[in-house]
């Protein structure tokens, strides 16, 4: 190739010199240059593995390492290597994916029922299982595709405690805050005996179920809630009772 330059003192900063500023026959070389490369040039394999840009440079520092330690370079050893850090960066994408995914999820459906948190699990974790597969190379697969399901399954487990603590704030809140008509009710003597009491409790419960926050032990939640409702209206009614008991007692004495 000829000169791209004709003065010696801009041969030293060829580098910051714009490509129009090169002699033409130059630029016209390096263009017929690249053609060549890339008509010619085929993709690198090692042990019948097309290598991308990051794999042979890894390939080319394990020889390099190799050589300057005064070993010889092992093609063994050195796709070993390839492999293990193929895999950990496989790993690690499929796991931040899956994480991403997930918590977007969570956050837009929390609280939800445990199906419906299993089911979303479900998803994103095929979905990382499948890019793994696809990236990840050697033997050494089948220990980080572990280690990823491992990191998965954990996840899992921190949201399926974070979906159940907040549906239960919310079954709460929510049981708390509608159950207050019937409270005001009781203490206005509206209703004229335990069953009527009762009937209403019943139909609230019915209400909770419908419309009331999804979550793994809101069912359970709502029927302690109205069971110990239950509770509390025999004993208002007993007391009360007790009271016109006492207050007729008091009368026939006089």
């Amino acid at each position: 190739m000829i000169r791209p330059l004709t003065k010696e003192d801009q041969l030293q900063n060829l580098a910051d010199i714009p490509l129009e500023n090169l002699r033409p026959e130059f630029v016209e070389q390096v263009h017929a240059l690249r053609r060549k490369v890339l008509n010619r040039v085929k993709p690198k394999q090692l042990n019948a593995r097309a290598l991308n840009g990051e794999m042979l440079y890894n390939l080319a520092k394990s020889y390099a390492d190799a050589i300057n330690q005064g070993a010889v370079p092992s093609i063994e050893s050195s796709w070993s290597y390839i492999c293990r850090n193929e895999c950990q960066k496989a790993m690690l994408e499929s796991v931040q994916s899956f994480e991403a995914n997930f918590y977007q999820a969570f956050s837009e459906k929390c609280p939800m029922t445990e199906q419906e948190l299993k089911a979303i699990y479900k998803q994103f974790k095929n979905e990382a299982i499948a890019a793994f597969t696809k990236n990840a190379v050697g033997e050494v697969k089948d220990q980080f595709f572990s280690q990823m399901k491992h990191q998965m399954s954990q996840k899992y487990e921190l949201f399926s405690v974070e979906n159940e603590k907040t549906s239960d704030q919310e079954c709460q809140t929510f049981l708390q805050r509608n159950y207050n008509s019937i409270v005001q009710k009781l203490h206005n003597d509206e209703y004229d005996s335990l069953e009527s009491l009762n009937y209403e409790i019943i139909g609230f419960l019915n209400y909770v179920m419908e419309e009331g926050p999804k979550g793994p032990n809101s069912q359970q939640i709502a029927q302690q809630f109205c069971y110990d409702r239950f509770a509390d209206g025999a004993n208002y009614f007993n007391e009360k009772l007790s009271r016109q008991v006492f207050v007729n007692q008091q009368l026939s004495d006089q």
